[in-house]
């Protein structure tokens, strides 16, 4: 009897305990998204900016505001971000996934030959290896933004790996900034001849011209 008595009260305190866990498993299961992602890896070129889209969905039931960032890994080959914040209502499914952009722009990365300034006049071979940067896109919590759900304060973050691959687009010599300071000289030249020649009055204009004329007939005479 007493064996049966102790068999239940073990059966009993497994239970509340079992039950325990799973209600803190509830608690802390309030808060997170989940990340979709169509590629790992992106071709992107130097110094223009690239767009990925991943899509963000919430199964859990408090709503959340998520951001995407980059790891450590991209943060010498990524200069400028354009980032938006975006509101995930709770139970948003996996099928129903909210689309979230992230817009970066790389800097240059392959050498170029330039005769001035090391930035003017250049060409570029694309004699180097091809440079990748392996890292990952991380979807977190925007804790900034308050929505007065009540709910739990934790943060959150989701990454999806990403690869990097900068390709080096290589171009002859551009000469068109030469092109375009000769031609400025020119007009230049010709502005100020122009203004030279009709800033005086037009009676000394003429007698220039009268000076010029009688000159002229002055040579054919000595003929």
């Amino acid at each position: 009897m007493k064996n049966k008595f102790n068999s239940r009260y073990g059966i009993l305190i497994i239970l509340i305990v079992f039950f325990i866990l799973i209600s803190s498993l509830q608690v802390q299961a309030r808060k997170g998204v989940g990340i979709i992602w169509h590629a790992e890896a992106a071709l992107v070129n130097e110094k223009e900016q690239y767009c990925l889209t991943y899509g963000i969905y919430n199964p859990w039931d408090e709503d959340v505001v998520a951001i995407p960032s980059i790891s450590d890994n991209f943060k010498d080959i990524v200069i400028e971000q354009e980032v938006d914040k975006t509101l995930i209502k709770a139970e948003t499914m996996h099928e129903a996934a909210i689309p979230v952009k992230y817009c970066f722009k790389t800097p240059k990365v392959y050498e170029e030959d330039c005769l001035l300034f090391n930035s003017l006049i250049c060409k570029k071979e694309c004699n180097e290896e091809q440079k990748n940067y392996k890292g990952s896109i991380i979807i977190k919590e925007d804790t900034t933004t308050d929505l007065q759900s009540g709910g739990s304060a934790t943060a959150f973050a989701v990454a999806a790996p990403l690869e990097l691959i900068i390709r080096c687009n290589a171009h002859s010599r551009d000469y068109s900034l030469v092109y375009l300071t000769v031609s400025m000289i020119f007009l230049v030249i010709i502005i100020v001849h122009l203004y030279n020649k009709f800033r005086k009055p037009k009676i000394d204009r003429y007698k220039e011209k009268l000076l010029k004329l009688q000159k002229k007939i002055d040579r054919t005479k000595g003929r």
